[in-house]
């Protein structure tokens, strides 16, 4: 028997005894197993010594039963999932639809918006272009009336550049 180190002493000691217990169990069913199958083959006069096979019937009529039970627990998640699934799907499908109605009516409202802006814009650009078009005609016609009308004096560069073009030309 190993030492546990999470074991006091005293439940250290019924535990190796429990153990050797379970182990000399073990070992009693083996040899009641191999005597069982010796038995068999002792009425029976047709055997040789190679083939001395050891069969064991072993009860797995539980381990099939829970096997079964986990298989159709499994399937029963697996459906609940599936179903969910499509559920979710659905509303994804829906949702997708409804944001792609919604964007196409909004984008038809700003659409509106839009020419109506235009259409207004376009009202109001001739009114804005007779209204400048008066101003500069208003200025134009005080520029004809108006004699003093007043030059910049050139600059001493521009001075040299004018008389070296009059001294090239002549």
């Amino acid at each position: 028997c190993a030492p546990k180190d999470s074991l006091p002493i005293s439940q250290l000691k019924l535990f190796c005894k429990m153990e050797n217990k379970l182990y000399y169990k073990i070992l009693f069913g083996l040899f009641f197993a191999l005597f069982q199958t010796y038995s068999v083959e002792g009425a029976d006069s047709d055997h040789s010594a190679d083939d001395g096979s050891l069969t064991i019937f072993v009860d797995a009529g539980k381990d099939i039963e829970s096997f079964l039970t986990l298989a159709k627990s499994i399937e029963r998640k697996q459906s609940l999932i599936d179903d969910a699934l499509k559920r979710m799907s659905a509303k994804i499908g829906a949702l997708e639809e409804r944001m792609a109605t919604e964007a196409k009516a909004t984008e038809e409202r700003w659409a509106q918006r839009l020419t109506e802006g235009i259409k207004t814009a376009e009202g109001r650009m001739p009114a804005e272009f007779q209204r400048l078009n008066q101003k500069v005609v208003g200025l134009s016609n005080q520029l004809a009336k108006s004699r003093d009308i007043a030059t910049p004096q050139k600059r001493p560069a521009e001075l040299a550049c004018d008389k070296i073009t009059n001294d090239l030309r002549s």
